[in-house]
């Protein structure tokens, strides 16, 4: 059986430490910043690229995918691209 907090200990994390930003997956992330999956996809193999927060690929769950925080994800996008120009 999977551990789940109870509403009142969600409660309390959240008045202890914020909401959580939402996560998101590669194509999702690139569809908001407006540029190709591939190329987003290929920024993401580079060293120094944010790591996932979740990575199902791994596991044996039906949807295998990467779960990125979109803001670094984004910050990082933005300084590949202003240095590449």
């Amino acid at each position: 059986m999977k551990f789940q907090y109870s509403i009142a200990q969600e409660m309390h994390r959240v008045q202890q430490q914020g909401r959580r930003e939402p996560l998101g997956t590669t194509s999702e992330i690139a569809e908001k910043l407006g540029i190709p999956v591939n190329r987003l996809a290929r920024y993401l193999n580079r060293p120094g690229a944010p790591q996932p927060v979740i990575d199902n690929r791994s596991r044996g769950t039906r949807q295998r995918v990467r779960w990125y925080k979109p803001s670094e994800v984004k910050r990082w996008v933005m300084e590949l691209e202003g240095s590449q120009q």
